[in-house]
């Protein structure tokens, strides 16, 4: 599949069922690339440029022992500004895959931007996060039950696209862009529609741990939902 369409970029030879439909499907993790997975440098495209985060190897192979997906969404506006191409997005990909020890269960990327120098690819495209696009084309393709899934990044935009997508739950990292994000919410210079993170993490390592821990004991939001419940039952008797 090229570029050229409204349409993802999709991976098909990293795995994953290409079942329609998402609800009463598998769950997954959805994964932004840089900032993430590896360190943000801008417009990544060279092997030799890559920096693999501490701990994410760890992180991912958490996950896939509770179970999970690991599903690659990222916006790569880059190809449509002529920086790079999509062979040396894949490549840098393949030793991202090398680096971490895993195999990705799916792979998306945009390809468009609206200020593109490539003709095809310049458009404001309905994939680019923080349209919901992308997650969507995965819950359809790799039948996955977003009501069951998380988003990890760390960029609004990555949560937003969650969000808009109604994946159940999303943590911003405060590696990449992440602290700066952070303190954007806090200030009140982003409008957060739909809603900001349900989770903040230190990293990708944290997050994985945070997910064991919820798997194990619950999730602190619906406990909390619970026990706000049963003060107001309380109350009423």
């Amino acid at each position: 599949m090229t570029g050229n369409s409204d349409k993802p970029v999709i991976d098909k030879e990293a795995g994953g069922e290409m079942n329609a439909g998402g609800r009463g499907g598998k769950k997954a993790v959805f994964l932004d690339r840089d900032g993430v997975l590896c360190h943000e440098v801008g417009h990544l495209h060279r092997i030799e440029d890559l920096k693999v985060i501490d701990g994410a190897d760890e992180a991912l192979k958490t996950l896939k022992n509770l179970g999970y997906l690991l599903v690659v969404v990222t916006n790569q506006g880059g190809i449509a500004k002529g920086l790079y191409t999509e062979k040396e997005f894949w490549a840098v990909l393949r030793e991202l895959e090398r680096r971490l020890g895993v195999t990705f269960d799916g792979v998306y990327f945009c390809p468009h931007h609206p200020d593109g120098v490539v003709e095809e690819l310049r458009k404001d495209c309905p994939m680019r996060k923080p349209s919901p696009g992308m997650i969507q084309k995965a819950s359809e393709e790799l039948n996955i039950d977003l009501k069951r899934s998380w988003m990890i990044g760390d960029h609004i935009k990555d949560i937003e696209a969650a969000r808009r997508a109604g994946v159940w739950r999303s943590i911003l990292v405060l590696t990449g862009y992440g602290k700066e994000m952070l303190r954007r919410i806090v200030d009140g210079e982003v409008e957060l529609n739909g809603g900001g993170p349900h989770y903040i993490a230190q990293d990708i390592l944290f997050a994985a741990r945070f997910i064991s821990l919820v798997e194990e004991k619950g999730d602190p939001i619906e406990i909390a939902e619970g026990d706000r419940g049963e003060v107001r039952r309380r109350a009423r008797m």
